[in-house]
C-alpha cells in the first residue's frame, strides 16, 4: 500500500535509464484502465519475469526473439491436468510483444524518448479455418456431462450449445446473464433474442451484434 501511495509515473526521455519494467508499469496504471478490451493488461507481469530488470534500450530484433523462444518453452499455466504439458505458442508470444509496443508508444506519446525502440514481432499464424462437425460436436458435449461437479458441467454444455448454435466469441458467452447489465450481454427469452453487449459497453472491431 505504502509503493502504491508513493508511485509517480517515470518522466525520463532516455531509453538507457528507464527500464521497461517502468513503461510496463506507466502502461498497466494509466493507460490500460481506459481500454476497452482488458486485454490488454493481460499478463503483465510474464513480461516482467523477462524484460523488467533490462534496459528499454535492450529492446531490440535479437531480444524480441530471444523472449518469443523463452516463452515458447514455457508450459501454459491453465493446462495443469493435461498428460503432457502443453506449451506457450509462439501467437501468445507474439499478442504479449504487441503489449510492449503498445506500452513503448503510450510512454512516447506522453514523454518523448531520444531513440524510440523497435519491437519485432514474429511473423503471424495463419487464419484456423476448422470447425466442428456435429459427430465432435456431440462428443465435446458428452466429455462435458460426465463431469464429476454437476453445476460445472450443465455451465459448459450450455456454453458449448450457445457457442455453436449462436457463433458467439467465447468471452461474450462467459459474460451473458439473464437480465440487462453493465458487464456483459444477457438474453431475453421472451423475444428470443441475445443481446451480446453490456448496457454501457461500446461496439469493437470485433462486432457483437
Amino acid at each position: 500500500e505504502y509503493i502504491e501511495q508513493k508511485y509517480e509515473p517515470p518522466t525520463d526521455s532516455s531509453p538507457a535509464r528507464l527500464l521497461v519494467a517502468d513503461v510496463l508499469t506507466y502502461y498497466a496504471r494509466e493507460i490500460a484502465p481506459g481500454q476497452k478490451s482488458q486485454a490488454t493488461s493481460y499478463s503483465i507481469e510474464r513480461r516482467l519475469d523477462w524484460w523488467g530488470g533490462k534496459a528499454l534500450s535492450e529492446v531490440k530484433r535479437s531480444t524480441c526473439q530471444a523472449y518469443v523462444e523463452y516463452r515458447m518453452s514455457q508450459p501454459i499455466r491453465q493446462a495443469k491436468k493435461a498428460k503432457e504439458p502443453k506449451l506457450v505458442s509462439q501467437e501468445t508470444a507474439r499478442r504479449e510483444l504487441t503489449v510492449l509496443r503498445a506500452a513503448i508508444n503510450a510512454y512516447h506519446a506522453e514523454t518523448p524518448l531520444d531513440a524510440l525502440p523497435v519491437v519485432t514481432l514474429p511473423k503471424a499464424s495463419e487464419a484456423r479455418p476448422n470447425w466442428l462437425r456435429r459427430d465432435e460436436a456431440a462428443r465435446l458435449i458428452r466429455a462435458a456431462r460426465r463431469l464429476e461437479d454437476q453445476d460445472s458441467a450443465r455451465a459448459l454444455v450450455r456454453f458449448i450449445l450457445i457457442g455453436l448454435y449462436t457463433g458467439t466469441r467465447s468471452g461474450a458467452v462467459r459474460r451473458l446473464g439473464w437480465f440487462p447489465n453493465t458487464l456483459g450481454g444477457h438474453i431475453d427469452l421472451d423475444a428470443g433474442v441475445i443481446h451480446r453487449r453490456g448496457d454501457e459497453e461500446g461496439e469493437t472491431k470485433k462486432r457483437r451484434p
